[in-house]
């Protein structure tokens, strides 16, 4: 797990090779996410793996069409409203410092010489989402590099975008396009270390999914005025999910995460949508 998320990011690297990277016009790509929990069954970095993972896996595919990039150290000191900030383990920062330190990460690399950066993020809190478009935006106006938030299409409504905006990079298919479902839920709020991210983490890293607790967790069910309750996270509210998850964890068992799919699709996605030479090829 060290070599995954130390030395093959820029952490590895000297700060010639940093500046040789810079020099070569690499696009930077930037993993952000939060430290969380997400039930008895999965690790708090859960959202920060995902997107490290997703992160190296362009990082290759563009390697491979000669497409120079790397891949930056993560940012995990992200946002959470949602009711798992009450739980031990979580960690949040207030917008004010979700913006000031995301501009300054920019701030730096703009003064190494790059002109791009890409960001990577699973985590689905508005809150969190929020503070990190408004840094992008930001420093797209302060800094000669750009920065760009992938979104994909059918959230844009939900994030307050139209998709035309300059930081926006509209990914056209959705997440569940690469799950193959065995057995319909009953559950429709399966938001967090539900099935759906309980079958990713198996397939991305299953040394860290603890499949002995999974086949006792039963549903959450959320529905209505307890949606809303989930969103705002107050600690008086924090049994609607008394073991930190939001779905259906069990029924993971009959769900496939095609991660190299996704993979495959997200770097040609971003590859395009940046004018990257060799990208029509991915």
């Amino acid at each position: 797990m060290s070599q995954m998320f130390l030395e093959q990011t820029m952490l590895g690297m000297t700060w010639e090779e940093v500046e040789e990277a810079a020099r070569r016009r690499a696009v930077v790509l930037l993993p952000v996410g939060v430290v969380e929990a997400h039930g008895p069954h999965l690790p708090l970095g859960t959202d920060i793996y995902t997107s490290v993972i997703q992160a190296f896996a362009v990082m290759e595919s563009w390697k491979r069409e000669g497409i120079s990039s790397l891949v930056a150290p993560p940012f995990y000191w992200g946002g959470i409203q949602a009711l798992t900030r009450q739980f031990p383990g979580s960690f949040t920062a207030s917008r004010e410092t979700i913006v000031r330190l995301v501009k300054e990460i920019l701030e730096s690399l703009d003064r190494a010489g790059f002109e791009r950066v890409v960001f990577f993020n699973v985590h689905g809190d508005n809150f969190h989402q929020e503070a990190m478009m408004e840094a992008v935006r930001s420093a797209n106006k302060e800094l000669s590099l750009r920065a760009y938030w992938p979104v994909y299409e059918n959230e844009l409504s939900r994030r307050g975008l139209r998709g035309d905006e300059d930081f926006a990079i509209v990914l056209h298919f959705e997440e569940e396009d690469f799950y193959t479902v065995q057995r319909e839920g009953s559950d429709g709020f399966d938001v967090h270390a539900g099935a759906f991210e309980t079958a990713a983490m198996r397939e991305l890293i299953p040394e860290l999914v603890r499949e002995t607790a999974i086949p006792s967790l039963k549903p959450t069910q959320l529905r209505g005025e307890q949606i809303g309750k989930w969103r705002s996270g107050n600690r008086e509210d924090r049994d609607l999910i008394p073991q930190g998850y939001c779905g259906d964890p069990a029924l993971s068992a009959y769900l496939r995460y095609d991660a190299e799919r996704h993979h495959a699709c997200l770097a040609r996605a971003l590859a395009l949508a940046l004018n990257l030479p060799g990208g029509e090829r991915l």
